[in-house]
């Protein structure tokens, strides 16, 4: 028993370099050491390190090509391993940061910005987040497999993709979800989203005059003029029935105004029967699909009324000739 303490003591304490503040445990040594407040725990671990400072290696082979870099803290099984002078870096979880020589990054999640060569400022979290950056720098990748995607995928700049499997393939976009899950919904101030964007209160816009306010497809919807009043693009109104729409005047049993009644309230009230007066507008505002159609109705009533007159102008034209053809 005693020997066998004693054996381990010696290996505990010939495995432990402490000198100029660094803190070493492994089965190899320190070559050349300059720097400070450096600690590497695991085989390996840190073992380049010369004029580094304040470096945490935890790992077998963790930031072994670490020469120069400052400030680097690497927890895992190889995790920043190619490192040599790259600073202020994190990587924690198997080979996070492998293939990393640039600075401020930071990785968080097995295999997380393994990639990555001399990308800088960058944020992966998540196994796998990141895994096809190489060059491209100040991206914020969150979630297991969120990552660039397509051509550009190694080099994308400002690039932000969020939750599992979020894949983004430009420049300075941000991605919502997985790409390739249909069912994926967004909320904002709402619990269980019911649609692909589900928002509980105001939602503001602020934009430039004479420019697109909102798009669909691609197609101009929504925009403002110079004087910043909204303009309407192209668009079509839908009706549920057949009832809603002003075809019913011209049924037979439709119950037309006589005109000299339709005159007698047009002077009493100051506009036409079944069409909202001022007030009510002001007050109540105006359903736009609703008044179309009464409004054709009202076009479509002006025909049965023009029609009525084209018969009495018939009718008195065939009396005139009458009394013209009894005098001859």
């Amino acid at each position: 028993m005693k020997k066998g303490f004693l054996f381990l003591l010696f290996a505990i304490v010939s495995t432990v370099a402490q000198a100029q503040d660094l803190i070493k445990i492994g089965a190899d040594k320190f070559l050349h050491v300059t720097g400070v407040w450096n600690t590497s725990l695991g085989q390996y671990a840190g073992n380049s390190i010369s004029t580094g400072n304040s470096n945490t290696f935890i790992g077998i082979t963790s930031g072994n090509q670490n020469t120069t870099g400052t400030g680097n803290t690497y927890l895992g099984a190889v995790a920043g391993r190619l490192n040599v002078v790259g600073n202020e870096n994190v990587s924690i979880g198997l080979a996070s940061g492998y293939n990393n020589t640039a600075s401020n990054n930071t990785f968080m999640g097995a295999y997380s910005g393994n990639r990555n060569t001399s990308g800088n400022t960058n944020t992966y979290i998540g196994s796998l987040s990141g895994y096809n950056n190489l060059t491209g720098s100040n991206n914020v990748f969150l979630g297991a497999n969120a990552d660039g995607y397509g051509a550009d995928s190694s080099r994308l700049q400002r690039a932000v993709a969020i939750g599992y499997n979020a894949k983004v393939s430009i420049n300075d976009a941000i991605v919502l979800g997985d790409t390739e899950n249909s069912a994926i919904k967004v909320g904002i101030g709402v619990h269980n989203p019911q649609y692909k964007l589900d928002v509980k209160g105001v939602v503001n816009m602020r934009i430039a005059l004479n420019s697109p306010a909102l798009k669909l497809n691609g197609n101009e919807f929504l925009a403002t003029d110079s004087n910043g009043d909204f303009i309407l693009s192209s668009f079509k109104f839908r009706y549920k029935t057949e009832a809603e729409w002003s075809d019913k005047v011209f049924e037979e049993n439709y119950p037309l105004m006589p005109f000299d009644k339709v005159i007698t309230f047009v002077k009493e009230n100051k506009h036409l029967p079944n069409i909202p007066g001022v007030k009510e507008v002001i007050h109540n505002g105006i359903d736009v699909k609703e008044q179309l159609s009464k409004q054709l109705e009202k076009i479509e009533e002006l025909y049965l009324y023009l029609n009525e007159l084209k018969e009495e102008n018939k009718a008195l034209r065939k009396e005139i000739n009458e009394l013209k053809n009894n005098r001859k």
